[in-house]
């Protein structure tokens, strides 16, 4: 059941590089020999920089949910960001809407900073 589990939730390309096997823990550990090289430093590393690509042509809904999984992604890893940094990392990629962490808006949670830009992207025209 496990080795039907694995299997079914491999991709194509990632399951045709997995020898077949009579156990699940030899799919295992194929797959961990495979991608598991990578240390944790590494790993945290390459989600802060993808947290700090610039936010380019992508609507700003699409931009909170990459955010958003990439935030997931440090918090499972054992980095959790800050909401204090998720805010200013969002705000420093909207900048034509002088929305600042900064100001007035000290006390600016990055679930309110989601609202606000949400409900303007709302109100732009399409």
């Amino acid at each position: 059941m496990i080795q039907s589990w694995i299997n079914g939730s491999l991709t194509a390309a990632v399951s045709s590089m997995v020898v077949p096997s009579a156990c699940s823990r030899s799919i295992w550990l194929s797959l961990e020999k495979r991608y598991g090289s990578q240390s944790q430093n590494d790993r945290v590393l390459q989600l802060c920089g993808e947290l700090l690509h610039k936010r380019s042509d992508i609507s700003i809904s699409a931009y909170l949910n990459r955010t958003n999984s990439i935030a997931d992604k440090l918090r499972v890893a054992g980095s959790p960001i800050s909401d204090h940094d998720l805010v200013t990392v969002v705000t420093s990629n909207f900048p034509q809407y002088k929305i600042t962490a900064n100001s007035s808006w000290n006390l600016l949670t990055y679930k309110v900073l989601q609202n606000i830009l949400l409900t303007l992207e709302k109100e732009l025209p399409m």
